[in-house]
């Protein structure tokens, strides 16, 4: 993770010394020539990817953009770290490039190299007994999982029901569920029984029939690469406490009691912030309040606690051909990271939402490991359990100006709550992130985007 000394100083780095001498300009003063084009100035709070891409594009189209940030960071829940545990980079957040046809996949394309990263094979470990994914691919317990995984995406009408409640009614094989479980959990955000299975089903479950990409640099870098040139709008270390829409200008007011007045407004914090009351700590007040349709589509969306786990192991036991481990347990699915073959080190990564999250957020780094430990023990073997030499939890759901992993729906929600969340309010007051996303695509990198570009698009088109 880098700080904004970090960040600027990687920025030199990384960009040409013409485009860099562009962004020191920038930051010390414009001219009259590239200031103010529409004479329209823009806040823009948060510094996620739908904030860096709303200010990138506005930027372009010559409006007076500032990004109002509360922590001190870039990227929300982009981060990534240099060299975890000694075994290279890696992500702390979001992972992987979903899809082909998208502006994330276009945008890492430009800047890095993508290779397909989809998990054809896994190891399995089932009341202490290993199997490989030959083995598991010729069960019928198996086989009658993977087709109601694969049903999930047309599962789009008639009653509504949890996705837990999907599974038991489609007899998913009890001996298999554990698998089930951990499949759509990683793009559900959120635990099996409390999320819709008729409104997700073409939003996050979507993307388990999707392709997989991961990049040869960080996707930190390719952020430096691709908006480093509007890092120096961003003013880190400003939480804002409320939004005036009131009068004829937007008046933000920061935790400071530091007052900035602005034209038009963009708001892209995560839904769990935007869902805090405004009496609470890190909540955002609104004047007048944000309409009642507005605050009930929140209300039909979640967004939960996560958390990623990193492990370093000096033992291999599972198949080589393996690019994940599932482990009948609390936490169900590994991930193999890094392979270093020649010093016997490895690098596996699990993510937890809902409530597992919930449960493990309250318990200690390690207290974690030994949970997993013991797992290990029982459901693998005790080489297994033996093998951990380092660790690192993310306690996403600790992080103040975050505070979970992305939304979902919940039982009750609508096809249009997603279109009511982002609908902007009086053409002034704009929305944008994966919760806003109206294409089927929240809580993705590239959904997050695609709701800056409609944001970005109304604010023009308002100024034409």
């Amino acid at each position: 993770m880098q700080s904004r000394r970090n960040f600027i100083r990687n920025i030199a780095m990384a960009i040409p010394a013409y485009s860099f001498a562009g962004v020191l300009l920038s930051s010390c003063g414009k001219s009259d020539i590239d200031k103010l084009k529409t004479g329209k100035k823009i806040g823009i709070i948060g510094a996620g990817i739908s904030g860096l891409h709303a200010a990138w594009m506005l930027q372009k189209e010559g409006y007076d953009v500032e990004i109002l940030e509360a922590s001190d960071k870039v990227g929300g829940r982009i981060q990534s770290i240099g060299n975890l545990l000694n075994m290279g980079s890696s992500e702390l957040g979001a992972a992987k490039v979903y899809g082909q046809n998208n502006d994330w996949n276009q945008i890492v394309r430009s800047q890095a190299t993508l290779q397909n990263s989809s998990q054809n094979s896994s190891t399995y470990f089932i009341d202490g007994q290993e199997y490989s994914q030959t083995m598991m691919s010729s069960s019928t317990d198996y086989q009658s999982m993977d087709q109601r995984l694969k049903q999930l995406s047309g599962v789009n009408s008639g009653s509504d029901m949890t996705v837990e409640n999907y599974m038991e009614t489609m007899q998913v094989p009890e001996r298999v569920q554990f698998i089930f479980k951990s499949k759509t959990e990683q793009f559900l955000g959120t635990s099996i029984d409390r999320a819709s299975v008729v409104l997700n089903s073409l939003e996050g479950l979507e993307k388990i029939n999707q392709e997989e990409y991961q990049s040869n640099i960080s996707f930190e870098e390719v952020l430096m690469r691709q908006y480093g040139t509007i890092y120096p709008t961003i003013v880190n270390n400003t939480q804002v406490i409320s939004i005036d829409y009131s009068g004829d200008k937007i008046k933000v007011v920061d935790a400071l009691q530091v007052e900035r007045v602005y034209d038009q407004v963009i708001v892209t914090v995560p839904l769990s912030i935007l869902k805090i009351k405004s009496s609470q700590a890190y909540g955002i007040a609104f004047k007048p309040s944000l309409p009642e349709s507005k605050i009930k589509a929140m209300d039909m969306l979640g967004m939960d606690s996560s958390l990623k786990i990193f492990l370093k192991v000096n033992k291999k036991f599972w198949s080589s051909e393996s690019s994940s481990i599932y482990v009948n347990s609390k936490i169900g699915k590994f991930e193999i990271l890094k392979s270093n073959a020649s010093s016997g080190q490895y690098l596996l990564s699990a993510t937890i939402h809902g409530e597992n999250a919930d449960i493990l957020n309250n318990m200690s780094e390690t207290e974690i490991i030994d949970l997993i430990k013991e797992e290990w023990k029982e459901q693998i073997n005790e080489t297994a359990s033996k093998s951990i030499i380092e660790h690192k939890v993310i306690f996403w759901g600790k992080e103040k100006f975050i505070q979970g992993s992305f939304s979902y729906h919940k039982v009750g929600s609508h096809a249009e709550t997603r279109t009511e969340l982002f609908r902007p309010i009086e053409d002034r007051l704009y929305f944008a992130g994966e919760a806003c996303n109206t294409k089927n695509n929240s809580g993705t990198i590239h959904g997050a985007i695609e709701t800056a570009k409609e944001v970005v698009k109304s604010i023009s088109k308002k100024q034409a």
